[in-house]
């Protein structure tokens, strides 16, 4: 299981401070559950699992997927979640301008994807 922890904070592009940060926990508690023969309790198992929406049979025995399935509504607040922490002004006044887009708007946005699409699939 220390190697799958220290896999899932790799694919997330996390150090041990950001992951550690992001489950409320001590740096040095991350070097200690990716150390190979440590201890990983309950508490960090269903943490890690909530927090990064990893299944728990992946993180106990690596079989199947890592993450759980998200509806498109929960990844939708996943990721706005996390654009919120993230503080980027940008992205914030990107996401906050999409918002605020009138029925007209998003027709035009439409007609830019389907373009788009239609010119990736020749």
């Amino acid at each position: 299981m220390n190697k799958r922890i220290k896999e899932l904070r790799k694919y997330l592009q996390y150090n041990q401070k950001q992951f550690a940060d992001a489950l409320g926990i001590a740096q040095t508690s991350v070097s200690f559950l990716e150390r190979e023969g440590s201890n990983v309790t309950e508490q960090n198992i269903k943490t890690i699992c909530t927090v990064f929406n990893v299944r728990e049979e992946w993180l106990r025995e690596g079989k199947g997927e890592m993450f759980n399935q998200l509806s498109i509504d929960e990844e939708i607040v996943k990721y706005v979640s996390k654009l919120v922490q993230d503080g980027d002004q940008l992205k914030k006044d990107l996401i906050l301008t999409i918002l605020k887009l009138d029925a007209e708007d998003w027709e035009v946005i439409k007609k830019i994807i389907t373009g788009l699409n239609s010119n990736k699939k020749r």
